[in-house]
């Protein structure tokens, strides 16, 4: 609990997705201890409603994102294509049914509500998550999925014109850590 208060009192994030980052130790020590994060940060005199994501919010700035990757893909001339038919809605497809979905964090893809890999997995030969916040450089989830920060493809464009992605990039991390996402 002291933990949490600390947390609130500097000014840090304490929502879950945050705190599942940050401090996952954290978050498991209160599930184990409260049942739940949510309980514990509640046991801490707080109302968890109000750490609660903007997902309204995220939503947006996961548009204008996918956006921007997409546009940092054309600067590296990389060639994508339309969306396919029917439910399936990954962000980018390129040649060879290889997809990118695009991720405001790294971790998402972790949470039991995101559905992203089960859902595109049987219908393309490779997915990569590119991703904003989270680890620098790039991982292999599994033996299809590759994870990747969206600053690794920034890194490949002229210097001349990566301070402005860089830039951008930034301003949607501080507009998601304005709104605790």
């Amino acid at each position: 609990m002291n933990e949490i208060i600390r947390r609130h009192s500097e000014g840090l994030p304490v929502n879950y997705s945050a705190i599942r980052v940050q401090d996952d130790a954290l978050r498991r020590r209160c599930t184990a201890l409260f049942g739940g994060y949510s309980k514990a940060v509640e046991a801490c005199g707080f109302n968890y409603d109000d750490f609660r994501t903007d997902t309204a919010m995220a939503s947006y700035y996961g548009i204008i994102l996918e956006d921007l990757v997409k546009d940092i893909f054309a600067e590296l001339r990389i060639e994508f294509g339309e969306k396919p038919p029917g439910n399936l809605r990954p962000d980018i497809i390129m040649r060879y049914k290889r997809w990118v979905d695009v991720k405001l964090s790294e971790w998402t893809i972790d949470n039991r509500d995101c559905p992203t890999v089960e859902k595109y997995l049987p219908h393309c030969r490779s997915l990569t998550i590119v991703y904003l916040r989270g680890r620098q450089g790039g991982r292999m989830y599994d033996d299809k999925v590759r994870l990747i920060n969206v600053k690794e493809y920034v890194k490949q464009l002229p210097k001349h014109i990566r301070s402005y992605y860089y830039s951008k990039l930034d301003e949607i991390e501080t507009m998601l850590n304005e709104i605790n996402v």
